[in-house]
């Protein structure tokens, strides 16, 4: 099963995010499977992930590739899939402000 979604910004592509190799499980060989695969394929075209983290069990990296990353994760819990994404850094980095501003109080009932 693939699950599939996009964000936008401002009427603006922020993201793109594929979840992949899901199994209804905890631990799903798939999912590990998978992340091996299409990151084995992401650094055959991109050279080594700019950042990695995470543990065996749930892996993570991150490429930077000029204006847009390209993020993976690997999820061990019910269900376990791969989840990899791609940004754009600058509109990411536009969303996060605009979502942390702080928002005008809405005015008192029956005024």
């Amino acid at each position: 099963m693939v699950d599939a979604s996009i964000s936008l910004f401002r009427g603006e592509l922020l993201g793109i995010h594929i979840t992949c190799y899901s199994q209804r499980q905890d631990n799903g060989p798939q999912a590990q499977e998978g992340f091996a695969a299409v990151k084995q394929l992401l650094t055959d075209a991109f050279g080594p992930p700019t950042e990695e983290w995470g543990s065996l069990r749930e892996p993570a990296c991150l490429w930077q590739l000029g204006a847009v990353s390209v993020d993976m994760y690997c999820f061990q819990r019910d269900p376990s899939g791969t989840m990899v994404g791609t940004s754009h850094i600058a509109r990411s980095a536009a969303y996060d402000a605009a979502a942390s501003a702080p928002h005008p109080a809405p005015p008192p009932i029956g005024q």
